[in-house]
């Protein structure tokens, strides 16, 4: 239930909600690896990048166990850290991403958020 509620403040831009029922869930003190995620989330959606990037990089590991976060946990980090202008972090990002299960989208993106065109054709 926890999960399915913070996808729908997320969904609705609303990250005072989301910080609220980040504090409650967090009050059972579960191992749910969802919960750093949705920490995370909230200060994207608050436009904190680097917080949101440092909460998804201290919690990596229990966010990637989890299938069902794998991806949006990988995605947002990708897209902080080209909020961040940190394009070698990202690249690197994007490729360990295609090479796991051979998906060049985050790839593509990285190069055309630089914007060399001639990178992002070519996946």
């Amino acid at each position: 239930a926890y999960n399915d509620l913070a996808k729908l403040a997320a969904a609705a831009e609303d990250s005072a909600l989301l910080d609220q029922l980040n504090r409650r869930f967090d009050e059972f003190k579960t191992a749910d690896p969802r919960l750093a995620l949705w920490q995370a989330e909230a200060r994207w959606l608050d436009k904190e990048y680097a917080k949101a990037l440092s909460l998804l990089l201290e919690n990596r590991q229990s966010i990637l166990k989890a299938e069902d976060t794998e991806e949006h946990g990988v995605g947002r980090v990708i897209y902080c850290l080209l909020y961040l202008k940190q394009w070698p972090e990202a690249e690197i990002e994007a490729a360990n991403w295609n090479r796991k299960y051979q998906d060049p989208w985050y790839i593509a993106l990285v190069f055309a958020v630089q914007g060399d065109p001639k990178r992002t054709r070519n996946w």
